[in-house]
């Protein structure tokens, strides 16, 4: 399976089952800097993060929909430090692609 997610430029980020997807949400708490916070760290093959997929559902497209539609930024892969953000406001589309 891959999975691609269509920006409204037109750019275009594939996903595979190993693909650890990562979403972050603005932290405006009280008295400190802002930045973001991690809210989720998952792939659809749930071997590569060791935590129960949350995306892996008949239809991969929902699952990664409802989890990007919670998260304000995503990352692909397990280093954050060197990542591409990617501000969810602008997807386009989620589809799905035979491999």
């Amino acid at each position: 399976m891959k999975l691609v997610i269509t920006f409204i430029n037109g750019e275009e980020l594939e996903l595979i089952e190993s693909s650890i997807l990562n979403g972050y949400v603005n932290s405006h708490k009280q008295n400190t800097k802002h930045g973001l916070e991690k809210m989720f760290s998952n792939s659809f093959d749930s071997l590569h993060t060791n935590v129960f997929s949350l995306i892996a559902t008949s239809t991969p497209q929902l699952g990664y929909a409802s989890l990007i539609n919670e998260a304000d930024w995503i990352t692909v892969g397990k280093n954050s430090e060197f990542a591409t953000f990617y501000k969810t406001s602008s997807i386009k589309s989620i589809s799905r692609k035979l491999m």
